[in-house]
């Protein structure tokens, strides 16, 4: 967090020697008293060293990426926050693939692009929850999809399939979605597939088809079903969570029995 103007006072910490730019100094002698310029100088330079003041600045490169790491956020876009501080946050941050891991789906594809750029070739970390009005929702699928084109890379996933209506009957306007969760997805290792709306399911078909090729190791379904002979419910599993599916998709026991036999470290 950044020092108040009060604890600045109080801080006992070296001013740092900031100017503002001489151009900005020259129009000013033209135009205004001595005080006046004296004034204004001394605002500026408090604006460009409030965040230089703070202790954490003073923390080595390495420290500090790693608190941005850790740090808690409301919002992935917040993180983008962190290169407006001051040059070195600014330094720290773009230095720090890891922080750009989980990508923000509630915001303009450029802004997901400088995310996938900055993540080089870590995995990345994508939730989709989406709640749009009708007139908006074609604004709302283009983004997901955008996100979707990096499958192979994806190694954590969160959809909730009601809000975005991924599924819904395979009709034709989500032909392109379906077809992009039918491609590999080889890294994908968390999958949480959830239908948030009180009465309704998606069907096992819906996750028939999807993320083929992936190998997870922890599986949630939330009133979304499953066929019991799945390509996602794989020997690698060590949590498996299914909540609330339809009455005729509810497995028998000797599904589960079954499914319990392929998934040893279950």
């Amino acid at each position: 967090m950044l020092a108040t103007n009060e604890a600045l006072a109080t801080s006992g910490l070296p001013e740092l020697a900031v100017h503002p730019p001489h151009a900005l100094i020259n129009d000013l002698r033209k135009k205004t008293s001595a005080d006046l310029l004296a004034s204004l100088s001394k605002d500026y330079i408090k604006s460009q060293t409030l965040a230089s003041h703070s202790p954490i600045s003073f923390l080595p490169m390495e420290l500090l990426s790693r608190i941005f790491v850790l740090a808690e956020y409301d919002s992935p876009g917040e993180r983008s926050k962190l290169a407006d501080v001051c040059e070195y946050w600014r330094a720290v941050a773009m230095n720090t693939s890891e922080l750009w891991t989980m990508i923000p789906t509630r915001c303009r594809i450029s802004e997901m692009e400088e995310h996938l750029q900055r993540l080089k070739s870590l995995p990345l970390n994508v939730t989709i929850f989406l709640r749009l009005p009708e007139e908006k929702l074609r604004e709302g699928y283009m983004k997901p999809i955008h996100v979707l084109h990096h499958l192979e890379r994806i190694e954590s996933l969160v959809v909730d399939l009601s809000t975005w209506r991924f599924f819904k009957g395979f009709e034709l306007k989500y032909k392109a979605t379906n077809k992009l969760c039918r491609r590999s997805a080889p890294k994908l290792r968390h999958l949480v597939l959830i239908r948030s709306d009180r009465f309704q399911h998606a069907s096992a078909k819906s996750t028939s088809r999807m993320f083929t090729g992936s190998k997870l190791h922890h599986l949630k379904l939330h009133r979304v079903g499953i066929p019991w002979d799945s390509h996602l419910l794989s020997r690698g599993l060590t949590y498996f969570h299914l909540s609330e599916p339809s009455f005729n998709e509810r497995f028998t026991l000797q599904q589960i029995g079954d499914i319990l036999g392929r998934m040893p470290g279950l």
